[in-house]
């Protein structure tokens, strides 16, 4: 797996570089570096507790990938998200505080 995903990232290197190139975009890249230890380091929180929302919600969970895991991906997506969203708002001053 990690000598496709370098192949496929060197064959998209050209394309990447030039996109990067544009103002808007590196500026986005900065900020997500700002905080990507914040991240790292929070997002398995944000995914138990997401878990935990899920459970005592009542929401059942999929362990198979059948048609009902499927419809449920997006949760597992965008709560855990939003959960990870809160603790970066949070977390994220001290990474930045000395900056």
């Amino acid at each position: 797996m990690a000598v496709f995903q370098l192949g496929v990232i060197v064959l998209l290197r050209p394309k990447l570089t030039s996109w990067l190139h544009r103002r808007r975009v590196w500026k986005t890249v900065i900020a997500a570096n700002a905080v990507i230890m914040t991240v790292f380091l929070w997002h398995m929180t944000a995914l138990l507790a997401a878990l935990t929302l899920f459970e005592t919600a009542g929401i059942p969970i999929y362990p198979v990938p059948t048609a009902a895991w499927w419809v449920q991906r997006p949760l597992w997506l965008l709560v855990p998200g939003i959960l990870l969203a809160a603790l970066v708002a949070v977390f994220a001053r001290a990474e930045t505080r000395h900056r």
